[in-house]
C-alpha cells in the first residue's frame, strides 16, 4: 500500500484546537475505487475522469482541511447570507459540503452570522479572528489556526456544481509547479478564493492582514500560486454565485 492508498482510508474523528479548546470534526470516508485517466495540461494543469463520482488520488503528502468561506456580509445579494441560500431545496453550502466531504481530511465554515444554522449541517464553524468582516483571507487566517500542518483547501459559499476532483487537480497543478498554492480558474477568469494552500502560509496570510492588506489575489501572487482550468469540466463548475444575474446565468430563479 502507498502512502496516498493509504490516505484514502476512513478516518475517525480528528481533533484541532481553537482557542485552547478541541474541535472534533466527523470522521470522513475517502473514496479510491478505481483509477481515472488524468490529461495534464501544462501552463493551466487538468485533471479529467473517467467515471462520475470517482474520485481521484490526491498527489500531495499531508492533511488536508477544507474552509467553506461564508463570513462575508453578501452585500450584493441584499445583505442575505448567500451561504443559506437555497438551491434546488437545500442550503448552498450544504451541497458544497457533500461534495468536499470525500476529498479533504477535515471541514470546516467560516460564519460570522447565522452560526446555529451552519452548526446545524454538522460541521465545525469559525468566526473570523479580526473584527470589522476584513474580507475571506480572515477566514482563511481563522482555519489555517485550527488546521493540522499540510494543506488548506478554500472554497466560497457561494459556489456551486464543484468538481469531485477539485482537490486532485489543484495539488497535482501546485506539484507539478513546485509552488505552495494553487487556485481555481475558467478559461481567462480566475478565481482566487477557491484555492489550495500550505500551511506554511499562515504567517504570511497573518502578516498581510495586519498590514490591512485584505487581497487573496495579492497573497497568491507572493506566493507564485499556478492557475488550474477548469472551464472543461463537466458540468461546468460554479465558483461564484454573486448577484441575482448570476444566479439567472445558470438558469436558476433567484432565491
Amino acid at each position: 500500500m502507498n502512502s496516498h492508498q493509504g490516505a484514502a482510508q476512513h478516518r475517525g474523528a480528528a481533533p484541532l484546537q481553537q482557542g485552547g479548546e478541541e474541535v472534533q470534526f466527523p470522521g470522513l470516508g475517502y473514496r479510491n475505487q478505481a483509477p481515472v485517466e488524468r490529461i495534464i495540461h501544462f501552463g493551466s494543469p487538468e485533471i479529467s475522469m473517467t467515471t462520475a463520482g470517482i474520485v481521484p488520488e490526491r498527489d500531495i503528502d499531508g492533511s488536508i482541511t477544507a474552509v467553506v468561506l461564508a463570513g462575508g456580509l453578501g452585500l450584493r445579494m441584499g445583505g442575505r447570507d448567500k451561504g443559506l441560500l437555497p438551491l434546488q431545496g437545500r442550503p448552498l453550502v450544504a451541497g458544497l459540503c457533500d461534495t468536499l466531504r470525500p476529498q479533504v481530511d477535515q471541514l470546516v465554515i467560516n460564519a460570522n452570522r447565522n452560526q446555529a444554522a451552519y452548526a446545524a449541517l454538522g460541521w465545525p464553524v469559525l468566526a473570523d479572528g479580526r473584527p470589522g468582516h476584513p474580507g475571506p483571507l480572515a477566514g482563511i487566517e481563522a482555519a489555517m489556526a485550527v488546521a493540522p500542518p499540510g494543506w488548506l483547501l478554500c472554497v466560497p459559499c457561494d459556489a456551486a456544481r464543484l468538481p469531485a476532483n477539485l482537490v486532485a487537480a489543484l495539488a497535482q497543478g501546485l506539484r507539478l509547479a513546485g509552488v505552495a498554492a494553487a487556485y481555481a480558474t475558467l478559461g481567462a477568469e480566475p478565481h482566487y478564493p477557491v484555492c489550495l494552500l500550505s500551511t506554511a502560509l499562515a504567517s504570511a496570510v497573518r502578516v498581510a492582514l495586519d498590514r490591512q492588506q485584505r487581497s487573496v489575489r495579492q497573497l497568491l501572487a507572493a506566493a507564485g500560486a499556478v492557475p488550474v482550468d477548469f472551464a472543461q469540466s463537466v458540468p461546468r463548475p460554479v465558483f461564484s454565485l454573486n448577484d441575482d444575474d448570476d444566479w439567472r446565468a445558470q438558469g436558476w430563479t433567484p432565491p
